[in-house]
C-alpha cells in the first residue's frame, strides 16, 4: 500500500512540478459514484492522510464527505497550515437536501481536528475549509435521480451554509 501510495504521490507531483509557482492546485479524491451505489473505495482517509497531505504538492484537497463510507474528519488533523481542503458534504446522488444545522456541525467538527493538528484557532482552521457537493452533478452517462432544481437547491443550501460559516467571504 505504501509503494503504491508513494509511486501515485510521486506521479502527481512530476506532472505538476513545472507549473508556475503562482498556480493554484487540486486534487479530487473520487471514491467513484456508479448508479445504484457501487463505488470503488470506501473507508475513511486516515490509512493515507498524514503522506497524502504532507507529500503531495498540491493547495488544495478536494474530499468526498457525504456519506458514512468516507469516515471521520480526524485524518483533517494532518493538513499543514499552507494547504487547504474542500470538504464534500453535500451528496449529488440524493435528491433530499442535507440538514443545514447538521452540515455546519460537521464543518467546525472538521475545523476543530485541523486546528488541533496545525496548533491554530478553530477561526483560523475555518479559512483554509471551503464547503461543496462531493462530486459532480454528471458523474455517470446515465446521470443521477438530480432535476435541475434539486441541483440548484443544493448549490443554494452550499451558499447558505457558507454564508453563516463564513459571513462576508465572496
Amino acid at each position: 500500500m505504501d509503494d503504491l501510495l508513494d509511486a501515485y504521490i510521486n506521479l502527481y507531483n512530476n506532472c505538476i512540478s513545472k507549473l508556475p509557482a503562482d498556480c493554484h492546485t487540486g486534487v479530487h479524491l473520487c471514491r467513484g459514484n456508479f448508479i445504484g451505489g457501487r463505488h470503488f473505495a470506501e473507508g475513511g482517509y486516515d490509512i493515507i492522510a498524514e503522506k497524502l497531505f504532507t507529500k503531495l504538492n498540491v493547495n488544495t484537497f478536494y474530499l468526498e464527505y457525504d456519506t458514512e463510507r468516507a469516515g471521520g474528519f480526524e485524518p483533517l488533523r494532518y493538513l499543514p497550515k499552507d494547504k487547504h481542503v474542500v470538504i464534500g458534504a453535500i451528496s449529488t446522488k440524493l435528491r433530499e437536501l442535507e440538514d443545514k444545522e447538521e452540515v455546519k456541525r460537521r464543518i467546525y467538527q472538521a475545523a476543530d481536528y485541523i486546528a488541533q493538528g496545525s496548533g491554530q484557532t478553530r477561526e483560523e482552521a475555518l479559512q483554509r475549509i471551503s464547503i461543496s457537493p462531493q462530486c459532480g452533478f454528471s458523474t455517470h452517462i446515465s446521470g443521477y435521480p438530480l432535476t435541475e432544481e434539486d441541483q440548484r437547491k443544493k448549490l443554494a443550501l452550499v451558499r447558505q451554509i457558507a454564508d453563516e460559516i463564513w459571513p462576508g467571504q465572496p
